[in-house]
């Protein structure tokens, strides 16, 4: 999967949630790395943060729920993660629910 392939606007529209936009995003000579803010996934709030070399390709790709330990992940493809984020948010809600 290419850094270009992620944006608000596709996580927003793939996700059917209330908000997506970087929460940073710093470019260098090898590629960079990256951030987003999730908001309001099956009622949770997510991060996806990881870095990309100079030709766009992710890697140390990670996706936690805001303010708690990441979770890491390799996914080949944007519909992979979104399809990852909510099996994961359905799953959460399920244990919040049981407690």
């Amino acid at each position: 999967m290419k850094i270009k392939e992620i944006n608000g606007r596709a996580i927003k529209k793939a996700l059917n949630c209330r908000k997506a936009s970087f929460r940073y995003h710093n470019k260098n000579t090898r590629g960079g790395n990256f951030g987003f803010e999730v908001r309001g996934v099956k009622g949770l709030d997510f991060e996806i943060s990881g870095n990309y070399n100079n030709e766009g390709f992710i890697y140390g790709l990670c996706v936690n729920i805001l303010y708690e330990a990441d979770i890491n992940i390799s996914l080949s493809s944007f519909n992979d993660l979104v399809s990852f984020i909510e099996r994961y948010a359905e799953k959460k809600n399920l244990l919040f629910k049981s407690e």
